[in-house]
């Protein structure tokens, strides 16, 4: 089974209103993904987040900075001021933007769609528990009784192969159709978690989606 969470993250971040970027990403438990723009003194920003997928549908959607100036334009050095605005807090002004939202998509769960890939995957585990060899039998036999068991484990192995093949068709299936009543309830129930915040200082700032 898998532990990695996994979210679909449809962004919108909306740069003086009229400016949109869409954006879709799969991020990891407890991982933090950020996207980055230079805005200007009295820009209004408007950061939506909508979570899609995963086995928990929360996290957090974060806006900060401004982290370096708008005339840092080398990317080296933008790292380095970005590092240096999240541990050097206390130099952060009334200017400074730190804006956390809770998120929470529970309400978007499919129960009967939960756990497709670890019920897949344990169906294919007992196929293979079944199909271990005989070990420690080999020495006790005739050559008939050998050629006997090697043909019924050669059976064994293409029934093998047969039933894994089957049981990845029938969760490409389920996959399918979980897709499908996704996308259905996410045009029934769906709706973003926005902020809009706005901005006072020129600069780098960072709009992060963060994993639970």
């Amino acid at each position: 089974t898998t532990t990695m969470m996994k979210f679909l993250l449809p962004l919108s971040l909306l740069f003086d209103i009229v400016h949109a970027i869409p954006i879709q990403v799969t991020v990891e438990n407890r991982a933090t993904e950020c996207f980055y723009d230079k805005l200007e003194k009295n820009d209004y920003v408007t950061f939506s987040v909508l979570i899609m997928d995963g086995n928990q549908l929360m996290g957090q959607m974060i806006m900060e900075g401004p982290f370096a100036q708008p005339d840092v334009d080398d990317t080296v050095r933008l790292v380095k001021e970005e590092f240096n605005f999240g541990r050097n807090r206390k130099g952060w002004t009334r200017n400074t933007i730190h804006s956390v939202t809770e998120l929470d998509f529970e309400h978007l769960q499919m129960e009967e769609h939960e756990d497709i890939d670890g019920e897949y995957e344990m169906l294919i585990e007992d196929a293979a528990d079944e199909n271990d060899d005989d070990d420690g039998v080999w020495d006790s036999l005739s050559n008939e009784e050998m050629y006997n068991l090697e043909e019924e484990q050669r059976k064994r192995q293409l029934d093998y192969h047969s039933r894994v093949k089957k049981i990845r068709i029938e969760k490409e299936k389920a996959m399918q159709e979980r897709e499908k009543d996704l996308s259905k309830k996410m045009k029934e129930e769906g709706e973003p978690q926005q902020k809009t915040i706005y901005i006072t200082a020129p600069g780098w700032y960072r709009a992060c989606v963060k994993a639970s």
